[in-house]
C-alpha cells in the first residue's frame, strides 16, 4: 500500500459485476506493433524488434533442468522502476519507424499489460482461480486514453493493438517461442545471439561484434540504449509454452489457461507432458480448435464482466481528469481505487505528449 492516501479511505469499492447480458467479446482488428528483448549488458539495453526462442522440433524423448533457484523476471520495473512502461512505448515507437507506420496513441483507450488484464478477470470470476492481491497503477494519459502499470525476464516482449469489442487496447506480453519461418534465416539468429552474448559480457555497445546493428544511446543517462536488430515475428507464429506431470489426476486447467491466449492472441499452444523433467510428449492446440469450442464460449461469462469493468474503471479515471494519480489495488478479497499521494506518472513526460 506503499504510497496510497490511506487515511481517507478508497474513493471506490468495486463489487463484482452481475451476469452481462450481449454478444460475444471479440478481439478484431489485431496488429503487431513492437516487441523488444532486453540484454544482460550491465547498462540497461534493449533489441528491437527483438527475437523470441525459436520452436525446433526436437527429437523425443528428452530431459530439461529445472528452473534455477533465482529469476530476474521483471526487467522493466528493475532498469525503470517509476516509468515501467516507458520500454513499450520505445519499442512500438521504433518499430513504427522501421515500417514508416506510427501508431496513433491518441485513438487508444486502454495501454496495459497481460498480467493486469488477467488479474481483474480472475476477480471478476472468469478465469476459475482467485486472485492473488496486486496493484495496478492508472492515469490518464489524454481525453480517454488509459494507462494500466504494473506495481513494482530475459524474455522477449511483444505489443500488439485490437479492439475489445468497441475498447482499442494496446497490450504487452512475454512470448515464450515462435515457429520458424523463412524470413527467420539461421544467419540473422546467430547474429543476433551473437550481439546478445557479446552485450552480457561488454560495456562497449559500439564493439566491432555489434557495428551495423543500429546502435541509439537513450536520449538522457536514465533512458536504456536500444540496439535495432532482429525479427518482427508475425502473428501467427506465436507459441506459448505450458507443462504438465503425467501424474497428475487432474484435467489440465484450460479455464485459467485460454485467457492469457485470448488476450494476447497467440495462436499456439504447446503443453510439454513430463516426469520429473523428462519430456515424453507435446500437446499441441490452436486456438481455433474445434475442441476448444466449449472452453471459449464459457470464458464469454468472464469476459463479459471484464469489459463492463474496464468502462467503469475508464470512466472513474477520466472523470478524475489528467492531474489524477490513482491505483486499483486488490487486497483480502476487495478491490478498491485509491488516490496516491505522489504525482509521479506512468511515463516520462516527453512520451506523454504523444498522447496530445
Amino acid at each position: 500500500m506503499s504510497g496510497l492516501r490511506q487515511h481517507s479511505g478508497p474513493i471506490r469499492t468495486f463489487v463484482k459485476p452481475e451476469e452481462v447480458d450481449g454478444p460475444d467479446v471479440v478481439i478484431t482488428d489485431l496488429k503487431y506493433i513492437g516487441s523488444y528483448n532486453w540484454t544482460n549488458n550491465e547498462t540497461p539495453t534493449m533489441i528491437v524488434s527483438g527475437l523470441p526462442p525459436i520452436w525446433r522440433e526436437r527429437p523425443l524423448p528428452f530431459s530439461v533442468p529445472p528452473d534455477p533457484s533465482s529469476m530476474f523476471i521483471e526487467p522493466d520495473a528493475h532498469w525503470l522502476l517509476m516509468t515501467p512502461l516507458y520500454t513499450l512505448l520505445r519499442a512500438v515507437g521504433v518499430v513504427a519507424e522501421m515500417n514508416a507506420d506510427p501508431l496513433d496513441w491518441r485513438s487508444v483507450d486502454l495501454v496495459t499489460d497481460r498480467n493486469c488484464l488477467r488479474n481483474l478477470l480472475r476477480w471478476c470470476g472468469g478465469s476459475g482461480r482467485k486472485p492473488r492481491d496486486f496493484r495496478i497503477d492508472l492515469q490518464l494519459a489524454c481525453q480517454h486514453t488509459i494507462l494500466f502499470s504494473r506495481f513494482v525476464t530475459n524474455y522477449r516482449h511483444g505489443a500488439g493493438a485490437g479492439n475489445l469489442s468497441g475498447m482499442n487496447l494496446v497490450v504487452r506480453f512475454e512470448v515464450d517461442a515462435c515457429l520458424a519461418s523463412p524470413a527467420q534465416s539461421s544467419t540473422g539468429v546467430d547474429d543476433l545471439a551473437s550481439t546478445m552474448s557479446d552485450l552480457s559480457i561488454s560495456s562497449d555497445v559500439h564493439s566491432d561484434a555489434i557495428r551495423g546493428t543500429g546502435v541509439n544511446r537513450g536520449s538522457s543517462p536514465n533512458e536504456p540504449r536500444i540496439i535495432r536488430a532482429g525479427t518482427q515475428v508475425p502473428d501467427d507464429a506465436i507459441v506459448e509454452l505450458a507443462t504438465r506431470s503425467e501424474t497428475s489426476p487432474k484435467p489440465f486447467d484450460w479455464a485459467n489457461s485460454y485467457p492469457q491466449l485470448f488476450f494476447s492472441q497467440t495462436p499456439h499452444h504447446f503443453l510439454a507432458m513430463h516426469s520429473a523433467g523428462h519430456i515424453s510428449q507435446f500437446i499441441k492446440h490452436h486456438i481455433d480448435d474445434p475442441d476448444l469450442r466449449e472452453v471459449k464460449q464459457r470464458a464469454q461469462r468472464g469476459f463479459k464482466k471484464l469489459k463492463r469493468l474496464l468502462e467503469d474503471i475508464q470512466d472513474i479515471v477520466i472523470e478524475k481528469g489528467k492531474s489524477s494519480r490513482l491505483s486499483l489495488v486488490y487486497r483480502q478479497g476487495t478491490l478498491a481505487l485509491y488516490e496516491r499521494a505522489s504525482q509521479g506518472s506512468c511515463l516520462p513526460a516527453h512520451m506523454l505528449k504523444q498522447f496530445d
